[in-house]
């Protein structure tokens, strides 16, 4: 057991050997200290933040069971009166966030945002969608987050805050989408072929008879084409589009909507 430790001459080295001493693992630390002197006293003033988990906390031979402010009386090893004004800040892990904001059915393809309040004390989020075909954005560290809904089916949304204390419980929201991917508009709309395709896909609307707008998107829900319906077939090249599963989503002058997968292949 270490006889002397001369807090003065490396305060941080103190504070690191009395862990030791107690063999005790931080979660978290974060030190702070200035000192200042005069003719006959050392006065330090050091502020820990930890986490609730750590506590008791162990600091210049005492024993700490709650986070507040302390003087802290001592001698240095020159005989000198020395008064640590010690605060101690306890850092607990984030609550369960609250009630999930957004649409919770949805009707057409595109991108939803799903919001929360800020958890106290979280420095981030996570979020997740069971879905694996819904994507959610690259923002999901934030406490909001955009979610590309382009199929039919459920998903449930996941979203947990975290900060260097821990991760808090997770709230859930079921979100239901009433896209019907895979059926077409009936025969004497539209017609669409081939699909799956390797390079050209011919969308007929000759017997629609209404103008409308054509948007291609791919898995992440990036627009790539945009195209204007008229009443002659429209013919798409994916020839330079990679493997994969894309979108179609069409609006006509009446506002009827429809969404199609498409499959490219090699």
């Amino acid at each position: 057991m270490k006889k002397h430790i001369y807090f003065f001459s490396s305060l941080f080295l103190f504070f690191y050997l009395t862990f030791d001493l107690q063999g005790k693992t931080n979660v978290y630390t974060d030190f702070q200290s200035s000192k200042t002197t005069t003719e006959d006293t050392i006065y330090e003033n050091v502020s820990i933040t930890i986490c609730r988990s750590e506590l008791p906390f162990f600091y210049a031979n005492k024993l700490f069971s709650e986070g507040g402010d302390y003087d802290i009386a001592l001698k240095t090893s020159e005989g000198k009166d020395s008064i640590i004004r010690f605060q101690l800040i306890v850092l607990n892990a984030p609550i369960q966030p609250g009630n999930i904001k957004g649409d919770s059915i949805i009707y057409q393809l595109g991108h939803y945002m799903y919001k929360i309040d800020p958890v106290e004390d979280a420095e981030e989020y996570t979020w997740q969608i069971s879905n694996l075909q819904w994507i959610v954005s690259k923002s999901y560290k934030k406490d909001s987050t955009k979610i590309f809904i382009p199929t039919g089916g459920s998903g449930m949304l996941t979203v947990t805050a975290k900060n260097q204390c821990g991760i808090s419980s997770a709230r859930q929201f079921l979100i239901q989408s009433t896209l019907d991917i895979d059926t077409y508009m009936n025969a004497d709309k539209l017609s669409l072929y081939p699909n799956p395709t390797k390079d050209f896909i011919t969308i007929d609307f000759s017997s629609i008879h209404k103008g409308g707008e054509l948007y291609l998107y791919d898995i992440n829900g990036k627009l790539l084409i945009k195209n204007t319906i008229t009443n002659q077939p429209t013919i798409l090249n994916l020839s330079k589009l990679s493997v994969g599963v894309y979108f179609i989503k069409i609006y006509l002058e009446d506002k009827s909507l429809q969404t199609i997968k498409i499959y490219k292949n090699q």
